[in-house]
This record gives C-alpha cells, structure tokens and sequence, in this order.
C-alpha cells in the first residue's frame, strides 16, 4: 500500500531573539476612549510573541481614578487565559471622570509583562441637564439652493388689472439642459416651465384653460404648443370652471404650484385643480404638501420631467431660476409670492418680499414694495427669470477667557445636524459628518474630544459649521421625508476647563454669549445632492474661527427647538466616526470629453465613497468662473470594439453619448458639487459638506480649454470602518486568469463595506437612498466581522433598531422589525412587520457579534427586544395546520433572485425557525434558561412543521405550502444552511442542491435555463448556498460554482470591471440594454458580497470555534484549479494566518498556518484513506482521523506558533528549525 506522509515545518524562534509583549490595551473594545457610560466597562488586550505555545496563564487589573490616584478596583491575580471582554467589578464609574488602568499578566513560565492606559467616562446622563445650561443653538433663517431643489411650493396671489392671461416662470435655466455634454439627450439652450392661466374664455363655453408649457426639456417641447392643457374641452369633468367664474375673474385669486419628483400639480383659492373628479382620480391618497402635517390633498397630478415621475428618476423640474412671462397687453400684480418647503417643513418659508429685488431686471417686470407689477402693452410676450437661491451653511462662533493654567480641556459635541467645531482656529477632531446617524426621535449621540492643546490662557475663540447631514433636507427616497427632523441645524456644546488648581470652568452653547453668520462660502451642503461653494463669500470670514475677526456683521444665534415628537436622549456613540480613510488619485482620463474642451472625465480606478480633491492651477478659472463636479459609477458604452448593440444605441451614429456619465443610477439625488472662483490663483476644491459613491468624475471648467492632469485629481475615501487589514491572494492553473477573478471579488467586498459602514450599515452611496437595510445587515454581518472589527459599529446600530422596534397595539403583539433602521416614524411602529429574511437582523447581529468576538454584552443589551420578536413571530400562527411556523413570513426574502419560484413563507419560515435555535443559545450564555428551554421546544415543533409543510414526504423535494413544486437552490440553500431539514430530508436535499448547483435549470419542471454552476438565488439563499454545499461535504461543486464566471455568478460583475459589490447580479446588462431598470441598480452594495464569509471559512478555512477567537478552527479546503491561497484574519487575540498550495486538480500538496499568541487551534487537514502516519512535534499534537465537513481529515491541535505542512508521498513529518527576525511591537 502506498504511503503519504506529512512533512511538517515547525517555525520558532531562537531563543535568544524571542520575545513577548502585552499590547492594543482597549475598554470598550477601544484604545483610550473619552465617552465611556458603560457602568461596567469591558476590557481586552493582546498577546504578541514569537515563542510556541506561548500563552497567558493569569492577569491582574488594577484601575485607579487619575485625579487623586485612588484604586477603584483590584481584580486580583485571576487564573485564566482569556484577554478579552474582562468585566469591570469596581466600585461605581464616575461622570466625566479619568482612569488608569494596569494590566498585568503572567505567561506559561510565570514570567510577568504588564502594560498601562486610560480612559474617560463620558456625561453618564442622557438628559440635557447634564450639559450644564447648553442649549442647542443656530439660526433659524432659511436658505435655498433652487438647482437642487425637487420638492417645493410656489404660491402667490394674483389680481388681472388688465388682459386675461397670467403666467409664471419656473424651472429655468438647469445647468443640465443648457450644456449638450450635461445631459444624455444632447440638449442645449434655454429650458424652462411655464404656467399659463388663461381667463380668456372664462362666461363661454371654452371656459378657463391651465397651460403649462415645457421648454427645453425635451426634443419635442415647443414654445408655442402647452405640453399640458387643462380644460373642459381635454377634460369634460374638471373643476377648473367652478374656480373661475365671470364674476371673479378679474378678482384676487391665490395660486400654489407643487412640485414634486418631476410631477406639478395645482391648487387654486385653495381648491385642489382637477382633472377628473377626486373620487376616480389615480391619485385619490392624496401628496404631502407644504404642512407640517402632510395634508392629504387630490389635485390632479401630471408629469413634466421626461425622465421619469418618482424618486426613482432623475428629476426635472428642480426649482432653478424662476420669473414671470408678460403676455401681451396684459397686466398682473403679485402679492404674497413665496416659495415654501415641503415636507416636515414647518419654518418653511425660503423666499419671500425680502427677496423680490432679484425680480427687478426681469423686463416689464416692476417691484413696488410688496408687489410684483408685471406689465406688457407690445403685442409679443417676453419671459424674464432669476435665480432665487440665497443664504449659507449656519456658522457659530463664541469668545471665552482662560484666567489661569490649563490643566485639562475637554470638549463635548452634537448636533440636530452635524458639525465641524474649531478652537483658536484649529479643528477639532478628524472626525467627518458627526455625530452620524441614528434613530433621532429616541436617541442623539455625541462625541467627546481633548482639547487640552488647543485652549491658551486669555481669549480664546470657539467655532462651529453646521451641515443638514441626516437631519434637515431630503433624506431616503421617500421625498416627503424633507426636513423630518427638523427646518434648522443647531450645535449643542459643552466644554469642560480644569485649571491647575483644581478648579473647572464650563463654556456651553448658547444664545447669549454666541453669535451666527449665514453669507458665508458653503451656500449649500447635502448628502444626496452636493456642495456649492462660492469662493466670493471667504473674504467675509478669513479667521471667523480666532479671536482676532471682528464679528459685527454677525447676529445674535437662536435657540433652535426639537420637534414636540422628539423625545431623544443625549448619548456616546460607542462606533468610530466618519473619517478619511484612503486617499486615491485618479488613474486615467477617458476619452469622452465636450467639444468645447470645457469637460473631461476621469476613472479613480474604484467605486469609491467619499469626496473628491481637485487642483486647479493657477490662470485656469476667472472671477465668476462657476466648476461643476458631476459623478458616475458607470460611463455609457458604445465605443468601437464594444457590443453591436451598445455601439447602435449610444455610439456616434446612435445618442453619441459613449463615454459619457452614466446618471440615471443616481436617481432623484443631483449629486453636483459647484464651486464659484473668486480670481485667478490656484485653488484646491475640496466638498466638506457631501459624500457619494462613484468611480468617474466629471469636471467642467468653463473658461479653460483642455484637461487637467490625472495627478491633481484626488479621492478621499471616507467611511465609518477602517481600512480592512484581512487578506486574501490566490493563484490558478490558467496562468492566473482565475485567480484574479477572485482576487478582485475579495477587494471588491472589502471596498463595498468600506464604501456603505456610514455610521449605520447603508447601501447605495451614490443615490437618494443609503438607508439601513435591516435584510442586507442580516446577511452580511458574518462577513463583515472578518473584514474588519464592527463590534462597535454594530453595537451602535443596534441601539436604532432597539428603538425602531414596534411596540403593538390593541390588535398587533410588540416586537416587530422593519426593513429599514432608521425609520422615519414619528411615533413608534405600532404594527408587526412581515418580512423573516430582514427582520432576523435584531437575532443575527447579535448572534454574529458574539460568535466572532465573544462578547455577551451584545445579548444582554438585545435580549428583551430578541424576545419580543420571536415571541412575536410565534403569537403569529401560520395557518391551524402549522400553528408553529409563524404568518409573518410573507414579506421580503429572496429579493432580486434570478429563479423567483421560492415562495417567501418558506425561507422565511427557515431563518425563524435557525433564529430560534441560535438565540436558545445566546440566552443560555448569559443565564436565560428558562426561555432557552423554551425557545429548543418551539423550535422542534417547528422544524417538524417545516418539513411537513415544504417537503414533499415521497420525492423529498421542496413545495410551497399548497404542495406545488419549488425545487430551486434557494429552497435548499437557506433551509440546509439553517439546519432546517430533520435527518430524513437532510441527505436528499443536499443531493438536490448539488444538483441544482452544477445543473440550475432542472429547478422546478425546467422551465427556464441557466448556464451550468451559477447563481440563482437572491437576498435569502446567496449568503448560505457555498455554505451548505461545503458542510454537506461537495467542496468541488462550491469551487465550481464561486469560479463561474457566466451570468449568473460572483464573477461575472467582475469579468464587466467591477470594482465593487453591485446590487444586481445583471447591474450592466440593467443599465444599458433595451430594458432599463437604473430606478434599481447600485454598483455598490454590499449585500451579495455575503460570499466573502465562505472565502475566509471554507477556502482560508478560518473560523471561530463556539464563541471568539480563544480557540478556533482551521479547515482549509481546496478545489476547482487553485494552485495556491493565502490569507490572513485579524481576530481578537490577534492575525490568524492561513495558505495552501495545492496541484489544480483539487489536491492539497501543503499548509502553513500562524497561530497567534494565547490562542490554540484544531486544524483540520483534508486526507486520503491511504495516509497513515501522523507524527507530532512541539506546538502540534496528531489527535485521529475523523471526518469533518462529511471529508476525512487529519485533526490536530496546535499551540500558538507558524507551522508548514508539507503532504508529501513516503515521507515522514520533518520539523525543520528555523531563525525568526527579531520581534518589534
């Protein structure tokens, strides 16, 4: 019998060299936080060393209170090998108190290492009398910025002095339309809308007639033909005659138009216009209107923008410029004109008399006082507009004096909006877009920050910027969602002086001693649709943030009132804040420019999220000079050498826009950035005040001919999350064609995540939405905890979705998830959402959480709400004949699968049921045994009605409750990665899975093909399909299926140069074939990047064992024509490290693994049956042959240590010694 040995190359240090040191000392899971309100706070460190088998045997914590040195806690010597998630047991933590605290610890030799830090708590008291007297302060004067404005009122009243007709102006001059190179239609010249009421027939049978005419817009919009014409003879039941009369024609009448996502709609002296009456019309619900309330009103809607009628479109009209026309030998006098806000908005009055002087140069228009005489006695009409944007970001500033030696300074910060604080004009913080978001109506975070450098004896100066951030303006999709929070940022500060002797001064936000300023150069900032920036205004606040700026210009600041159904409390955020993580330069300038050499395009060479940096040399901008900033994730295709069909549609002889930016992904967010020069010198524009994801930039300089360098185009990548410090590098057989493939998809994961960890787990960077997708989070959260460490990240978030949890009714059970966190609720959710696969986020987070870093936190601040969901879930009875599997599993589950033939019920039916399973454990690790024990028999009753209910008992095939056919992957993939199938249905389903795997068209009766060995599941199987196939033992069939690159599969965005996770399996075929469906398709989203857990546990063969990474396992597995894989996870205990190499044809040749120090691992090697000789060695005990992962293995244990075995055939196991370099901690 043949022989096959392992060689074993056993790496340790010469002795001479070793060392060990205790480092990453953490409370709270965070080096020296400031913002401690943990009454027990957890602590952690860890180990380094390159001794084998070196480890922990006991620690000692000792922490003190900085101010006198007193000991508040004494752990003792404790005899244990654990270093993280140390509980405090001293006495009580005080606020706005520092500690030290000294770890101690002892190793296998009893040889001692001890290291220091400190922390500080935080205001420990959520109400605002623990600011001491702040207040939240700002300005409660509105600003408008009509470009980017889609959601607005017009409203004026009207009187005919002479004539019939009266006509207003709006949506004018859109940057979009006037340059060919802006928009995708090749439009250019004047645009605009033109309401036209004409009273002409009014007392005949013509009657009254609303025209609204549509200029530019469109190839077909003419001057002289209304594109909308309301009237009894186009509309028989309109109510527009019983608005106008003979008899009040020529009498005072009020006018609104509304404008909303490219629809207007029209109400006259406060009777909604209609076309129709109410009761048939399509939009009887009604729109939100300009009330705080959102009255319901039934005005007929029509569309005007071409491009689309919702928030899924781009939008036309947006405000823009807006005026009168003078119809000839008519007469009209204005009063009252306003433009308001819609939405929440309740101070929403952003244009008004103060504002009528931009009207004055608009021919045979008059201002006189609070009028607007419009008058034309020639016989042709003329139009006139202007734009009516006005005001600025709200600037704050305070004066303060430092009597004697500062001690220390500390500084705490928030917003209803976010800030950016100065001290004596030096920022404050790294920090972008704090203090993030949150669920506002129940909670309001703050950071904390030492300031002790900044504060000098005598004056000293105190400065903020407010930005709308997550609090004012258009957030999410749902466009009536304007200003839910609030009209007005305001700043909340606290900052707390020690003195040397002891004493304290407090300096906080308020009325009396701040003032504010609102001409500043940030005219506007929003997250959906950009910056504008006008250079023009720095002269006014050059040194605004010192002592020495004289303030007279500037008012008094304003106390700015929360919303009376806001209640939040003021608290830490325990996550890391916005910050810039990565800074790219642009790799290429494309070859698509504007004919006037004005606009060029540039590749950053990845989807990145963030805010560009541009250089512009000096001579290249004039006074005036306005620079447009546009962004894509696409560009259009239709160059020579591209498909017959994208060269026919957008090539030269089609649209011509090849090349050109792809905008349609961004929806109803402008995404612009505008920056107005000032002069001539060089100049860097840098947004402040924005983020959004794009691969391309477009830059438009209108006086300079010709490119600017690829070098003085710069990406700042910002993110919640840090840089991903995992690693993953493969090679293949087919000269690495393959491998990098799958090498891309690994950064394409980690970028995604990067890209969406925006203080709460988003998608879509790019468009009107980056909401928290409770679904995506839910699927995603195992991967992300490899990627980078998001126990914080994650910890925070939750505290949102504790709040948004709903709290029932007279006829709904308390408990329910929603799809989104945060929502935007004024109240709390009173009904129990439907919807399994994203619902199971409040289980799986922190399910998850604790598996990967062991910490039981999570489920005692989760385990009421986790409760009330699944007792929820359970009060919910699916039917008499399934009482145990629960109605609520009707909503989203395998959103945008390819096969859509799984019916929701059953994978949600699934996950319930693993959620129950998985929680009886969680409550089990922190003394619920009770629920528990309940939780295991609810759950064997319904995994006994599960597959009652969806197997059918002869073939063993999945069937929708009605016993039709299923038998899809997905039906087999979630239920089988979720130990849904009792013993006797488990082994068929895994056949069938493998089936259906390598052979996708035999789902259900083979209706539809598709390519052998891709994907054809969505949001519910993707995450565990490789999963279930790998633990079922077909690692071939997995490989197989994770290297396809034909539609569908993990590959094949990345054979079209994805650059990220997109949303679609199809996102290119989406957004430029016949069909088009860009109203929902990101190219960054994280959510089918759910692969990357099976990349590091079945490929790397890195895992936990139980929970966290104390000891953990190694199950390497190899397939499909890999010839090598290395990579690397940084755990909790430290960088677990993993690399095979194999011969291409599935066969493991060797394996090298790093097992950080105070951690020991089981490894698992992949073996044939003729291999019987197992020799160990110092760090590596041979413990059987077994089987694991349905494959036999080698299993053995290892100590801490870098170890290389070699499968080698008639050879023995060498250990081969080798000399480390020296370690530097």
């Amino acid at each position: 019998m043949k022989r096959i040995y392992f060689l074993l190359m056993l790496c340790w240090a010469v002795s001479v060299n070793a060392m060990t040191s205790i480092t990453n000392l953490r409370v709270q899971n965070t080096i020296e936080p400031l913002t401690v309100e943990d009454s027990h706070p957890l602590f952690s460190w860890q180990m380094l060393s390159d001794i084998i088998g070196q480890e922990q045997s006991a620690y000692q914590l000792i922490v003190t209170r900085e101010s006198d040195n007193r000991m508040v806690w004494n752990s003792g010597k404790v005899i244990s090998g654990i270093s993280n998630n140390i509980k405090y047991l001293g006495v009580a933590l005080q606020p706005e108190t520092a500690y030290l605290w000294k770890v101690t610890v002892w190793d296998v030799d009893n040889k001692t290492y001890t290291e220091t830090s400190r922390f500080e708590t935080g205001l420990m008291n959520p109400a605002l009398t623990a600011w001491e007297g702040a207040e939240f302060i700002g300005s409660k004067e509105i600003s408008l910025d009509a470009a980017s404005h889609y959601y607005f009122e017009i409203s004026t009243k009207f009187q005919l002095q002479k004539g019939d007709k009266v006509s207003l102006i709006l949506g004018a001059n859109d940057f979009r339309l006037t340059d060919s190179f802006q928009n995708p239609e090749n439009l250019s010249g004047e645009n605009y809308v033109r309401v036209e009421i004409d009273l002409s027939g009014v007392g005949s049978t013509q009657g009254a007639v609303l025209n609204v005419y549509r200029v530019g817009y469109a190839k077909n919009d003419r001057i002289d033909l209304p594109f909308i014409s309301l009237s009894s003879a186009n509309y028989p039941q309109t109510n527009i005659n019983e608005i106008f009369t003979a008899a009040n024609k020529n009498k005072e009448h009020a006018l609104s138009i509304y404008v909303e996502t490219s629809n207007i709609y029209f109400v006259i002296d406060n009777k909604d216009v209609l076309s129709i009456p109410a009761q048939y019309h399509a939009f009887s619900s009604g729109f939100a209107v300009g009330n705080s309330n959102l009255e319901v009103r039934n005005a007929t809607r029509f569309q005007i923008g071409p491009w689309g009628n919702t928030h899924d479109y781009n939008t036309l009209p947006n405000l823009c410029s807006v005026g009168f026309a003078a119809m000839p030998g008519c007469e009209v006098i204005y009063t009252e004109y306003k433009i308001r806000n819609c939405g929440h908005s309740k101070n929403n009055i952003a244009f008004s008399e103060h504002n009528y002087p931009i009207f004055e140069k608009i021919p045979n228009v008059e201002v006189v006082t609070n009028k607007i005489i419009v008058s034309n006695s020639s016989s042709e009409m003329t139009i006139g507009y202007a734009d009516p944007s006005h005001g600025a970001l709200t600037m704050l500033r305070s004066i303060f004096e430092v009597p004697k030696k500062v001690k220390k300074a500390k500084l705490y910060a928030t917003a209803m909006g976010s800030y950016e604080m100065y001290i004596n004009g030096k920022r404050v913080g790294k920090d972008w877009f704090s203090p993030g978001d949150s669920q506002f109506r129940e909670v309001l975070g703050y950071h904390a920050y030492d300031v002790t450098t900044l504060v000098s004896n005598g004056k000293n100066c105190i400065a903020a910027l407010l930005n709308p951030a997550w609090y004012t303006g258009y957030m999410t999709f749902t466009t009536s969602n304007f200003n839910f929070f609030g009209d007005n940022e305001a700043l909340l500060t606290k900052l707390v002086i020690t003195y040397e002797d002891g004493s304290k001064q407090i300096v906080v936000s308020n009325p009396n001693t701040w003032k504010t300023y609102k001409d500043g150069p940030i005219r506007h900032g929003s997250f959906f649709n950009g910056e504008r920036y006008d250079a023009n205004k720095e002269d006014g606040i050059i040194g605004w943030n010192t002592t020495e700026y004289e303030d007279e210009q500037w008012s008094k600041a304003e106390v700015i009132a929360i919303r009376d159904w806001i209640h939040f409390e003021i608290r830490a955020r325990y996550d890391d804040p916005v910050e810039l993580r990565e800074t790219l330069t642009a790799t290429k300038l494309m070859p698509a420019h504007s004919k006037d050499r004005h606009t060029y395009i540039y590749d950053m060479g990845v989807n990145m999220v963030g805010v560009p940096s541009i250089n512009i040399p000096a001579g290249w901008l004039h006074t005036g000079d306005t620079v447009i900033l546009r962004y894509a994730e696409q560009l259009y295709p239709g160059f020579k050498g591209d498909t017959k069909y994208y060269v026919d549609t957008y090539g030269s002889k089609g649209k011509n826009i090849a090349g050109r930016p792809l905008y349609e992904t961004f929806r109803a967010a402008l995404a612009t950035d505008f920056y107005i020069a000032k002069n001539s010198d060089a100049v860097v524009i840098q947004p402040s005040t924005t983020y959004r994801g794009y691969q391309y930039i477009q830059i438009t300089l209108p006086t300079h001919h010709g490119a600017l360098p690829v070098e003085n185009i710069k990406g700042l990548v910002l993110s919640s999350d840090e840089i991903s410090t995992s690693t993953y590098n493969a090679t293949t057989s087919d000269n690495n064609k393959t491998a990098k493939l799958v090498n891309q998809l690994f950064k394409n994961i980690q970028r995604s995540q990067l890209g969406n960890f925006f203080t709460v787990p988003t998608d879509c960077p790019q468009r009107n939405e980056r909401m928290g997708w409770t679904g995506d989070a839910q699927a995603y959260t195992r991967t992300a905890t490899y990627n980078s460490d998001v126990l914080n990240f994650f910890r925070q978030w939750m505290v949102s979705l504790r709040a948004d949890q709903g709290i029932g009714s007279s006829t709904e059970v308390p408990g329910g998830i929603g799809s989104t966190v945060p929502t935007y609720n004024q109240t709390d959710d009173t009904s129990f959402a439907d919807g399994t696969t994203w619902a199971a986020a409040i289980c799986m987070v922190p399910w998850q959480l604790y598996n990967q870093y062991g910490n039981t936190q999570i489920i005692e601040e989760n385990i009421e709400p986790m409760m009330n969901w699944l007792n929820g879930m359970d009060f919910y009875d699916f039917s008499e004949t399934y009482p145990h599997l629960s109605a609520k599993t009707t909503g989203l589950a395998d959103w945008l699968a390819m096969d859509e033939r799984t019916p929701a019920d059953l994978v949600n039916n699934a996950i319930y049921i693993y959620m129950m399973e998985l929680t009886a454990q969680m409550a089990d690790a922190i003394g619920y045994t009770d629920y528990a024990t309940i939780l295991r028999k609810r759950h064997a009753l319904a995994k006994a009605e599960w597959n009652k209910a969806y197997v059918n008992p002869k073939t063993g095939k999945t069937q929708a409750i009605d016993g039709t056919l299923v038998h899809s992957q997905s039906s087999y993939a979630t239920p089988l990665n979720f130990n849904c199938f009792d013993e006797t249905n488990k082994a068929k389903a895994e056949a069938y899975l493998v089936e259906l795997a390598a052979n996708p068209s035999t789902s259900g009766k083979g209706e539809k093909e598709f390519p052998a060995y891709t994907i054809t599941t969505g949001f519910s199987g993707t995450p565990n399909i490789l999963p279930a196939l790998s633990r079922a033992g077909y690692m071939e069939e997995a490989f197989r299926m994770f290297t396809c690159t034909d539609f569908t599969s993990w590959l094949y965005p990345v054979t079209k140069g994805a650059t990220s996770i997109w949303e679609r399996w199809n996102g290119y075929e989406v957004a430029f074939g016949a069909q088009n469906e860009n109203h929902m398709n990101s190219f960054n989203h994280f959510a089918l990047g759910a692969v990357g857990q099976w990349m590091y546990e079945y490929q790397l063969g890195i895992t936990g064992y139980k929970q966290g990474y104390k000891h953990f396992i190694l199950q390497p597995t190899v397939g499909a024509n890999y010839t090598s894989l290395s990579g690397s996870y940084e755990s909790n205990y430290g960088i677990i490290r993993s690399t095979w190499i194999a011969d291409g044809k599935g066969n493991m040749l060797s394996y090298k693994a790093t097992v950080p120090a105070n951690t020991t691992a089981t490894l698992f090697l992949p073996i044939t049956e003729s291999m019987s000789e197992f020799e160990m060695a110092q760090g590596v005990k041979f413990i059987r042959k077994t089987t694991h992962l349905n494959i036999l293995v080698a299993e053995y244990e290892l100590k801490a240590g870098t170890f290389e075995f070699n499968i080698m055939e008639r050879k023995g196991i060498f250990i081969k010694k080798q000399t480390e370099k020296r370690f530097t901690p």
